[in-house]
């Protein structure tokens, strides 16, 4: 998921290594751990509403998985909030780019995601957690999908700091 933002060029030439360290810690890491916290909360990022409620087989099937696997604090087999292990939420970055037309904010899951350990022994594979994201987004269980009143709050405040900034 990228957000971009179109600056003027007066300000675009201002935005120096030091301008882009202090938007990345001050703003992209605030956006990113908002994000997580809205998706352990079951809350979807693109819409804004609570997840769908997850289907009785797929509890019970949590219930088991959980019996042979290391799970989040904030798992439960019952609601859905994308949490077993936390591995996936947790791996959620966010990258701060200036681009020749403005900003360009981008967030999306790093890494590997370890497989779990099957009920009746052995192991699922180990899946990259941006694959891991995308399946999920064919069930509208968005990860890193913003809605658009999100996506424009972004791109007013980082304006707002960049004009505040550079007066």
């Amino acid at each position: 998921m990228r957000v971009k933002v179109k600056i003027g060029k007066d300000i675009q030439k201002k935005v120096t290594k030091a301008v882009q360290k202090e938007i990345k810690q001050n703003f992209v890491n605030k956006v990113v751990e908002d994000l997580k916290k809205d998706i352990r909360n079951g809350i979807n990022p693109k819409t804004g509403k609570s997840y769908r409620a997850l289907k009785p087989s797929t509890i019970a099937n949590r219930r088991r998985y959980a019996k042979k696997n290391p799970t989040h604090p904030q798992y439960s087999p019952a609601r859905s909030n994308l949490t077993f292990t936390g591995r996936l939420i947790e791996s959620i970055k966010g990258k701060f780019n200036k681009t020749k037309r403005g900003i360009e904010i981008e967030i999306e899951p790093t890494g590997i995601h370890a497989g779990y350990n099957l009920i009746r022994g052995g192991k699922t594979k180990a899946k990259k957690n941006k694959e891991i994201a995308e399946a999920l987004a064919k069930q509208k269980r968005y990860v890193v999908q913003l809605s658009k009143k999100r996506t424009e709050l972004i791109v007013k405040k980082i304006t707002q700091l960049l004009k505040k900034r550079f007066r």
